[in-house]
């Protein structure tokens, strides 16, 4: 199996890249957690996930690989019951398809492609 690897989208260099960037995100995940346009990055809090009658939590992380160019990673993490009744949070894992839709919005918005 290849390692795993982020969706990656082109971008527009200019001022207003990020902010675009920022609302197609909150569009999805409403919280950002973290918004630096400096290092252009964001974040955001975890949001509810469901899997048929499995609970779950979903977060977005778009970061910069270079100029005109970003990472778009999604994490999934199920809710589990311990063999002591205990709940845990599943290790995240890459949501490829919650990942793609993301990048597709955005080379929509930035006029790349159909979306």
């Amino acid at each position: 199996m290849p390692p795993y690897q982020p969706e990656t989208v082109p971008v527009p260099t200019d001022e207003t890249t990020f902010a675009t960037v920022a609302d197609v995100a909150r569009a999805r995940f409403p919280r950002l957690l973290i918004c630096d346009p400096k290092t252009f990055r964001m974040q955001s809090d975890w949001v509810e996930a469901e899997d048929g009658a499995v609970p779950g939590r979903r977060r977005l992380t778009v970061f910069s690989l270079a100029p005109g160019r970003v990472a778009v990673v999604v994490e999934v993490s199920w809710l589990h019951t311990g063999l002591d009744s205990t709940p845990y949070w599943s290790a995240p894992v890459g949501d490829a398809v919650a990942e793609r839709e993301l990048a597709a919005a955005l080379r929509a918005a930035f006029g790349f492609g159909d979306g």
